[in-house]
């Protein structure tokens, strides 16, 4: 495959991946970036640094509202970078107008993941997550629920959506590059 530059598609000079918490945006960016050679990007990974911080520790010192204006202030940093792949927050497009501003700077693509494959990751990890710390599996499936149904309305804005129950990754990679 020849590498695709950004006079060719200046769309793909940044690529940002949305979807909900445990919908696998890392794993995906990762390959996705390597794929492409692009640099990656985790934003929360970049929150922290900037902050110095866990993300979990935002949360509990400064609140949510707090952790949105670092989170907007680190995404729009990315603006200025090219050849990223940038998995976000999974509210990062829910808030202020970053869904808006993301697809303006680059290319949006979901990361569509069931239910059910989300409930089971985030089981395994839901200490190192403040928004579900603290639910039980019942608590933790209606949270699920819930947040997928609020934000899915703001995630199927994006210009690609990629299914992980459905798609082979490398054929939509392909796909998305033709």
């Amino acid at each position: 495959m020849t590498e695709v530059t950004q006079e060719d598609k200046p769309s793909l000079a940044r690529i940002y991946l949305i979807g909900f918490m445990g919908s696998g945006k890392s794993f995906i960016g990762k390959k996705l970036a390597n794929k492409l050679g692009y640099t990656w990007l985790d934003l929360d990974h970049e929150i922290e640094r900037e902050t110095a911080m866990k993300i979990h520790d935002i949360f509990q010192f400064w609140g949510e509202d707090r952790f949105r204006e670092i989170e907007r202030d680190c995404l729009r940093k990315t603006y200025s970078l090219k050849k990223i792949v940038v998995s976000c927050g999974g509210g990062t497009p829910c808030f202020y107008d970053n869904m808006e501003e993301m697809k303006a700077q680059g290319t949006v693509v979901y990361i569509q993941t069931p239910k059910e494959i989300i409930l089971g990751r985030l089981r395994q990890k839901r200490d190192h997550r403040p928004m579900i710390s603290k639910l039980d599996d019942d608590g933790l499936k209606a949270f699920i629920d819930h947040k997928i149904q609020e934000r899915e309305k703001v995630y199927i804005e994006a210009e690609y959506i990629y299914q992980t129950d459905r798609d082979k990754l490398e054929e939509w990679i392909e796909r998305v590059l033709k």
